[in-house]
């Protein structure tokens, strides 16, 4: 594997080494704790970042492992590498974009439809390619035998930091052209997380970054009580294991990885050389693994000209989903819905029956609801029970027909549908007023234009929560009028 770091975590003096543990184990002691509101899980996380901070402090004495060089002349080795690999994409080239970062961009006109990349399988980086790689004991260990390290992309963003390392790796000409730092909530601030308070993707951005940190801290006390003498690469990650190092592994992941098939019908998760330097676009899936020629492949979503930038669609994500993963957020998303949090009122004297309702139709009593320009059949299930009389509750226990409830054009009587409306318009206000800031003013925020990238990114995440919100209320007031017109 590569050489040893210039400084290697055996030679912190043992203060340091007992202070990382003490950190460590701080971090796994906060990510147990039962937090009851927003307000709570906000400064949960700040207690954890600063502890995070602290243990980037001391283990900036390592030399990172994730320096990459994007410039020019390494954009050519990749791209001659590539090649050398046997990929195609003479039709495109890979260009620096002012907002993008890198992209690709059309060398001829392309058609809809027509093959722009094919990348052949010994390109695809993967876990199974280099298991072998992996250190026995990590695999036994820690891989078996501890769930927050059973998802694949956890495993595959520990397989990209072993290979890392390896200064012979024949994937060195595709790490260094990886990007060194990342706008994913990992890289946020307390000042930035803040900007997404009463968003959606508020309490899921610092789960996140409450799982990876749990993760580092288990795999810090794991790596630092394994033996000296163990297999090399154990020692060499142990000695260049580091917060910063696995927060960039991960992110590369996050940011870039693909599912393709393998035997069994099974899928793993993979990083694609050159085809993960395509941005994001509406459309219909445009990507495929041909399994005869053994390569991913994709297609143009759309007529492309000359000089002009060719996407890909990334799958059917929403907003929130982007920012937590990818770090972006797609302006022009056509998969425009969020999740609001509804719950039955546990006091209600008819709080029983609504739950037993809630569990023929297939829903629990609390839990995340989608809504868009429309309210999704279960959230609509939902607020139908939320709202029922007691009579209504016992003729709905004992009808054949129960899952009807999740006809979003049930024929029900206009009274009832314009209390489940009024219902749920009261509920998506009472949301709209837990935003610090009004539309507005956030509007008036990014008409600025001098902010930060990330602060804008953020308060444009919050603009389309509220344009999606300011819709339903609106959707809502003119179903009511109906609803008054027809009595």
């Amino acid at each position: 594997m590569g050489k040893k770091s210039e400084k290697s975590r055996g030679k912190f003096s043992a203060t340091k080494r007992n202070e990382l543990k003490i950190l460590a184990d701080g971090i796994l002691e906060k990510s147990r704790e039962k937090l009851p509101d927003a307000s709570a899980e906000y400064e949960n996380y700040n207690e954890i970042y600063n502890l995070l901070e602290r243990i980037i402090m001391i283990e900036s004495e390592i030399k990172h492992q994730f320096k990459t060089s994007r410039s020019e002349e390494a954009i050519k080795r990749f791209t001659e590498w590539c090649k050398s690999e046997g990929a195609k994409f003479d039709r495109v080239e890979i260009k620096r974009l002012p907002g993008y970062g890198f992209g690709l961009i059309a060398k001829e006109p392309m058609k809809e439809n027509e093959v722009f990349i094919e990348i052949p399988e010994k390109m695809i980086f993967s876990y199974s390619k280099i298991e072998n790689h992996i250190p026995e004991a990590l695999k036994q260990k820690v891989f078996l035998e501890c769930p927050l390290f059973e998802n694949m992309s956890v495993r595959l963003a520990i397989a990209l930091m072993v290979e890392k390392m390896n200064i012979k790796s024949k994937f060195k000409p595709y790490f260094d052209v990886l990007p060194e730092k990342f706008r994913t909530v990992l890289y946020f601030t307390p000042k930035e997380m803040k900007e997404l308070q009463g968003t959606s993707a508020f309490s899921p951005a610092i789960k996140q970054v409450k799982f990876i940190a749990t993760q580092y801290s288990f795999l810090h006390n794991y790596l630092m009580a394994s033996s000296e003498d163990n297999e090399p690469v154990l020692k060499e990650l142990r000695d260049n294991f580091t917060y910063e190092f696995y927060r960039w592994a991960v992110s590369c992941v996050m940011t870039r990885q693909n599912l393709i098939p393998r035997e069994n019908d099974e899928k793993e998760s993979v990083l694609v050389p050159a085809w993960d330097m395509a941005n994001h676009a509406n459309g219909p899936i445009n990507t495929q693994y041909n399994d005869e020629a053994k390569q991913i492949e994709s297609f143009c979503l759309k007529d492309f000209d000359v000089n002009e930038q060719v996407t890909i669609a990334y799958g059917s994500r929403s907003n929130i989903d982007f920012l937590i993963h990818n770090g972006f957020v797609f302006k022009e998303n056509s998969n425009r819905f969020l999740t609001i949090p509804i719950h039955l009122n546990k006091t209600d004297e008819l709080h029983d029956d609504r739950v037993k309702l809630l569990k023929k139709i297939g829903l629990n009593e609390s839990g995340l609801f989608q809504i868009s320009p429309s309210c999704s059949s279960e959230l609509l299930a939902f607020m139908r029970v939320f709202n029922m009389t007691k009579e209504q509750l016992a003729h709905w226990l004992n009808a054949d027909n129960v899952k009807d409830l999740l006809d979003i054009h049930l024929d029900l009587d206009v009274n009832f549908q314009r209390k489940v409306c009024q219902s749920l318009l009261i509920r998506v206000k009472i949301i709209l007023k837990l935003f610090p800031t009004t539309l507005k003013e956030d509007l008036q925020l990014l008409e600025t234009g001098n902010l930060p990238k990330t602060r804008a990114m953020l308060i444009q995440y919050r603009v389309i929560e509220k344009e999606i919100l300011h819709y339903v209320v609106a959707s809502l007031e003119n179903q009511i009028k109906l609803f008054n017109t027809e009595e």
